[in-house]
């Protein structure tokens, strides 16, 4: 899982009786390129069809823009593929695209054993209030099963969601020290950093680390980072590898005086 900053996506197409051209395909400025105005940003879901362009004789390809803000994550996933796109066997290619709309940052992964669903997830290795403060890229949809005899019924749609994790409180001051626990329930390890900042919006440190497959981390945040957060109260923000909604946890912020505790729930950025 690459460890960039950048990640997923959408859609639209109301269908009627019979199917309707793709309104992203439609015009001079369309999706074809990495000039697309076609943008990713959390909670699209659109409905596309790969119809092959100009008379039958080039394959149609979907470009998606993405400015991948820093210190978040994302997931974007290609689902509801139609049988002439995928065959059956094989998906179309969902790939991450750097700036320079060529290289090729991530391929997606499949989303089940099946292998059609094809998802991207990636976090963003910017740091908060980082200038720019966003990584430029391109999601692109290419090369189905179908290629030159797609049509406008060879479709797929495409969503995309925020996956960061936000812990509101923590409170390693006076007599309190906070404890972060997360839970990865999935077959897969997710990488995660979790930014603590400060109550007026410092960044106070970093600290990178992994979710075992089918295990629970815990940190003491009083004593992380060398005790950098020591004496320090604020809230985190927790870009990660995993698909949206699968990470959950708490901050568990403790009295050791009087063996009191305070819960605090993680939560979505964006929900």
């Amino acid at each position: 899982m690459a460890v960039r900053g950048v990640l997923t996506l959408v859609a639209v197409l109301a269908l009627g009786t019979s199917a309707q051209a793709d309104v992203w395909d439609v015009g001079t400025d369309n999706d074809n390129d990495s000039g697309s105005d076609n943008e990713i940003v959390h909670g699209l879901n659109q409905l596309h069809d790969l119809a092959a362009q100009s008379g039958g004789t080039v394959m149609d390809v979907d470009w998606f823009t993405f400015r991948h803000p820093a210190a978040r994550s994302f997931e974007i996933v290609v689902e509801g593929v139609t049988g002439d796109v995928s065959n059956g066997t094989t998906s179309p290619s969902v790939q991450l695209i750097a700036a320079d709309g060529t290289s090729v940052d991530q391929d997606s992964e499949p989303v089940t054993n099946f292998g059609v669903a094809r998802s991207l997830r990636s976090y963003s290795g910017l740091l908060p209030g980082s200038t720019p403060g966003y990584y430029n890229s391109f999601v692109r949809i290419s090369n189905p099963a179908c290629g030159l005899t797609c049509a406008a019924n060879d479709q797929y749609r495409i969503r995309a969601h925020e996956t960061t994790l936000m812990l509101p409180r923590f409170n390693n001051a006076g007599t309190q020290i906070t404890v972060l626990i997360l839970q990865n329930p999935t077959r897969q390890a997710v990488l995660a950093t979790a930014h603590a900042l400060s109550n007026t919006g410092t960044l106070l440190g970093s600290l990178g680390f992994a979710v075992q497959p089918y295990s629970t981390y815990v940190a003491n945040l009083s004593t992380v980072l060398g005790g950098a957060l020591n004496g320090q109260s604020g809230s985190l923000v927790i870009p990660h590898t995993g698909p949206y909604g699968v990470l959950s946890g708490k901050g568990v912020a403790l009295e050791p005086s009087t063996g009191f505790t305070f819960d605090t729930a993680l939560s979505h950025v964006a929900n």
